[in-house]
């Protein structure tokens, strides 16, 4: 997967010629039409691209541009050791997906099983001293 693919439909979105991206990046025209032919860029330049875009830089590493979440190739990126996108195939970015909504779910169960033990504690306190 191309990351210049993500930043091709988000100037198409936004309606961003590459001679305006070029400007805001401070780079020339050809060195932005270089970056959309690239399979990886280094993180420094997605933070810049996320900041003009007004996105969040997950956007990049989500593979998706819209809030329906539609994906723009088969495969989603992540950040490696060297600053570059790697890709990551879906269904590993699905199963990582599940992990951390399930993770936010037990987090919110146990904070709900503390608060009722914590009432318990209280309650047992006020009995004994009665």
């Amino acid at each position: 997967m191309k990351i210049g693919l993500i930043i091709k439909e988000l100037m198409i979105k936004q309606n961003i010629e590459v001679a305006e991206l070029a400007k805001r990046l401070g780079k020339t025209k050809q060195a932005v039409y270089d970056i959309l032919d690239k399979e990886d860029v280094n993180t420094s330049l997605l933070r810049e691209l996320s900041s003009i875009f007004n996105v969040p830089i997950a956007i990049f590493f989500d593979n998706s541009v819209n809030n329906n979440q539609s994906n723009i190739g088969d495969n989603s990126v992540v950040v490696g050791q060297n600053n570059t996108i790697d890709t990551l195939n879906l269904e590993n970015k699905e199963k990582l997906e599940n992990a951390l909504l399930e993770i936010k779910h037990l987090k919110a169960v146990i904070e709900g099983k503390d608060k009722l033990l914590a009432e318990k504690e209280r309650l047992i306190n006020v009995l004994m001293n009665k």
